[in-house]
């Protein structure tokens, strides 16, 4: 889904009170705790965590929640750690289901 937010925290005010905004949050402050030097902004309405460009996006969709890595080069242990997880192009992963 999209949300039209002009920044993070009304992003998460616009989120459903459900299963993907627990998901969400709890992504979110993993994000947050392991990498607190990533600025949180909205780029293509969705959470983005990075510097210039960004190195992870996270959004909620109609059926999952989506983290979106945006060069796997920058996780350590990539394969591993995406074993068993739906990833093209752009896109390292999105979860398989709740």
């Amino acid at each position: 889904m999209q949300y039209d937010a002009k920044n993070p925290e009304e992003y998460l005010e616009l989120l459903e009170d459900d299963w993907r905004k627990e998901k969400l949050l709890a992504i979110r402050q993993m994000i947050i705790t392991y990498a607190p030097e990533l600025e949180e902004v909205i780029r293509y309405k969705m959470l983005n965590y990075g510097k210039e460009d960004y190195i992870l996006a996270l959004n909620a969709q109609k059926h999952y929640v989506s983290l979106y890595v945006g060069t796997i080069d920058k996780v350590e242990n990539a394969e591993t750690l995406l074993a068993g997880y739906n990833y093209g192009k752009k896109v390292a992963f999105a979860s398989k289901s709740r």
